[in-house]
């Protein structure tokens, strides 16, 4: 197996769990659903009570680079409307700050998954009336 397939496998293991503590907090998934690429971000979606139609645009910009218009800027801007927007709507599942994680998760998205994963907060119930 040559190395870049043995790295890249080491790369998705490891961002496999925070995902998968994140997942322990919404139901106990196993840790092997979190390590295919793009299953593991439909769970997310799941988890952030949006629907899975939002990974059209990770797969749209998947495809850009064989159209001829300048990929990169559509690239960007629906990575970061796509990883804002899943972080926006994880950190309303969680009780968190949400516009603080729309900014940080559009640009960073590794960082919402490890302070959501590894911290001590639970899934709250959005729909529910504060009384």
């Amino acid at each position: 197996m040559p190395l870049s397939y043995l790295t890249f496998m080491i790369i998705i293991m490891l961002i496999a769990i925070p995902m998968w503590k994140l997942g322990k907090k919404f139901g106990g998934y196993a840790y092997w659903k979190f390590c295919i690429p793009i299953y593991n971000l439909a769970l997310l979606c799941d988890f952030a009570r949006i629907t899975r139609k939002y990974l059209l645009l990770i797969l749209i910009s998947g495809i850009v680079p064989f159209l001829k218009i300048p990929p990169r800027i559509i690239n960007l801007v629906l990575s970061f409307f796509f990883f804002g927007y899943l972080s926006y709507k994880l950190a309303e599942s969680l009780g968190k700050n949400k516009q603080l994680w729309f900014g940080i998760g559009g640009i960073l998205f590794f960082v919402p998954l490890l302070v959501f994963g590894f911290d001590s907060s639970l899934p709250v119930d959005v729909n529910k009336d504060d009384e």
